[in-house]
C-alpha cells in the first residue's frame, strides 16, 4: 500500500514542492524441500519519506532541479538523500537532462546454496546498515508530434491517418511521422 502527497508553490522563476511519502511493503518467500518447509518468512516493512524540491528556470530554455529527501525505514533514523538535475532544451523537441542523487537499499539479498537457484531479498533490520550509491544520468529526450498532417494541413490522428492513407493513397504532401 502507498500514499503520497505533496504540496507546491509557484513565482516567476522557482516552484517549490514539498511532500511525503508512505508505503507499507508485504514481503514473502517460501522454499519446501521433500514436502518440508526449509523458509517461511514474512515481513511488512513500513517506510515514510518527506521531500522539498526548488525546479529553477534560470533561463527560458534551462532549469535546474534541487531537492533533498529524508526517508525513514521501520522506524529508523532518518537517512538523507540530496538529489540534483539539470535540463537545457536544444530545439522545441529536442533537450538534453542530467540528474544526479544519493539512494538507499533497504533490502538484503539472500542466496540459498541448497538445491535451489533460487535468491531472494529480505527487508533490512535494525542491525544492518542500508546500503548507499551515488547514481547519475544523462540522456536525450525527443518529443515527436502529437498531431500528423494530411492534403487538407488539418491535424489527423494516428487511426485517421492510416486510414487515410490505406483510402485516399494521393496524399499531396508527405506524411512525417514524427511531424518534422
Amino acid at each position: 500500500a502507498q500514499l503520497r502527497g505533496e504540496v507546491s508553490r509557484r513565482g516567476e522563476t522557482h516552484q517549490l514542492t514539498g511532500g511525503i511519502e508512505a508505503s507499507l511493503y508485504d514481503v514473502r518467500y517460501e522454499q519446501n524441500f521433500n514436502l518440508e518447509n526449509q523458509i517461511d518468512y514474512h515481513k511488512t516493512p513500513f517506510e515514510a519519506a518527506v521531500f522539498v524540491e526548488d525546479e529553477w528556470r534560470v533561463a527560458p530554455r534551462t532549469e535546474i532541479q534541487a531537492g533533498l529527501r529524508a526517508a525513514f525505514v521501520d522506524g529508523s533514523r532518518a537517512l538523507w538523500e540530496p538529489r540534483l538535475a539539470a535540463s537545457q532544451q536544444l530545439s522545441p523537441r529536442l533537450r538534453v537532462k542530467l540528474g544526479a542523487g544519493m539512494y538507499h537499499q533497504y533490502l538484503q539479498l539472500v542466496s540459498t546454496e541448497a538445491l535451489s537457484a533460487a535468491d531472494f531479498y529480505v527487508p533490512l533490520d535494525e542491525t544492518v546498515r542500508p546500503g548507499r550509491s551515488w547514481q547519475s544520468v544523462v540522456g536525450l529526450e525527443f518529443e515527436p508530434a502529437v498531431d500528423f498532417v494530411g492534403e487538407e494541413q488539418q491535424p489527423m490522428r494516428l487511426a485517421e491517418l492510416a486510414q487515410a492513407l490505406e483510402i485516399a493513397r494521393g496524399i499531396s504532401q508527405p506524411v512525417g511521422l514524427w511531424g518534422v
